[in-house]
């Protein structure tokens, strides 16, 4: 700790390895608690490491403190609370109602995570890669944890797939579509609300995605343009 005062570099320690190491364990915790159930629970040391595959503990406090410097420390209204909060502002108020857009706002992500969970994956990378997708990637009014997918599937971040073979006179679409290649990492994490795969260790990959930089796929793109 960059501190020259014995006091502070004792506080943060302790700050970190009690509140903020504890609160972050048990987030891990919770996301896994499905693999608590009597029917998939295979021992204490099985349920850890599944946790620790799920998401590491230092990705989890990356992913609250980018939250919590988006949000400037401010904890976002909640939804029941606007309207009503609107609702008692003055008659000839301009900024009537201003208090309604937190709540407004976070119905639209909501939306637009459930469209997310039912859409094909092509619509879904075009959908999170327009302005509305963005907003949703880089919103704190909704929950963005790390959660275990049944299966291992390409991160949305760091991944993209080319073919090696162009279509030739000489060559079949078959044969072009067996030249596919695959670049990136695989993960068994993803985030439930954008309801893609993202790595979570020893990678800035969820952390990027909920910045909204561009995608390894979008560079790709851009880079081979025509």
């Amino acid at each position: 700790m960059g501190s020259k005062d014995w006091q502070e570099a004792v506080i943060l320690s302790l700050l970190y390895h009690g509140v903020v190491s504890n609160s972050a364990h048990l987030a891990r915790v919770t996301m896994n608690a499905v693999f608590l159930d009597a029917d998939t629970y295979k021992g204490m040391k099985w349920f850890q490491d599944r946790a620790r595959q799920s998401s590491s503990i230092k990705s989890i406090i990356e992913s609250v403190a980018v939250s919590m410097l988006q949000q400037q420390g401010v904890e976002a209204p909640a939804a029941a609370a606007a309207p009503h909060r609107a609702a008692q502002a003055p008659a000839g108020n301009n900024n009537a109602g201003l208090d309604d857009r937190p709540a407004a706002l976070k119905r639209k992500h909501l939306a637009l995570s459930a469209t997310m969970n039912k859409v094909s994956g092509k619509k879904r990378r075009r959908l999170l890669c327009e302005t509305d997708g963005l907003e949703l990637r880089k919103s704190c009014l909704v929950a963005h944890l790390p959660t275990p997918a049944p299966k291992s599937r390409w991160c949305f971040q760091c991944s993209y797939s080319y073919t090696a073979t162009p279509k030739t006179d000489d060559n079949t679409w078959e044969e072009v579509r067996r030249s596919r290649k695959m670049v990136g990492r695989r993960s068994s994490s993803r985030c439930g609300t954008c309801n893609v795969h993202l790595c979570t260790r020893k990678t800035t990959c969820w952390t990027d995605f909920h910045e909204g930089k561009q995608t390894a796929a979008e560079g790709f793109l851009n880079d081979n343009e025509v």
